[in-house]
C-alpha cells in the first residue's frame, strides 16, 4: 500500500499512524498504519467498519506483528474511538 498521508497522529515503539485524506465516498477517517524506522513501509490501516461500528486494524497481505505492535495499534483503535464518541456527545 503507498499512500499520500496527512498529519502524523501517533506513534508506538515501532510503528506510526499516519492521518489519510478522506476521498469520496468515505466520511469517516482512515490511518495508515507505517514502520516507523523508515516510515515508507505500510503495514496496513486503521479504519471504521460500519459492521462493527468501530474503527478497526485491517493489515496488509503478509505482514507479521509482535505483541508490543498489536498493542500499539489495539491502543490506538480504543483512543480514536474514544474521540469519536466524544465528539458525537458534543454534537448531540
Amino acid at each position: 500500500m503507498t499512500h499520500e498521508r496527512g498529519a502524523l497522529a501517533g506513534t508506538g515503539r515501532w510503528i506510526s499512524f499516519w492521518l489519510l485524506p478522506r476521498r469520496p465516498p468515505r466520511v469517516t477517517d482512515t490511518w495508515d498504519v507505517a514502520d516507523r524506522l523508515t516510515g515508507r513501509t505500510s503495514l496496513g490501516e486503521v479504519r471504521w467498519f460500519a459492521q462493527w461500528r468501530r474503527y478497526l486494524f485491517v493489515p496488509a497481505a503478509g505482514r507479521v506483528f509482535d505483541a508490543t505492535c498489536l498493542r500499539d495499534i489495539s491502543d490506538f483503535c480504543d483512543r480514536v474511538m474514544q474521540d469519536r464518541q466524544r465528539r458525537r456527545k458534543q454534537e448531540a
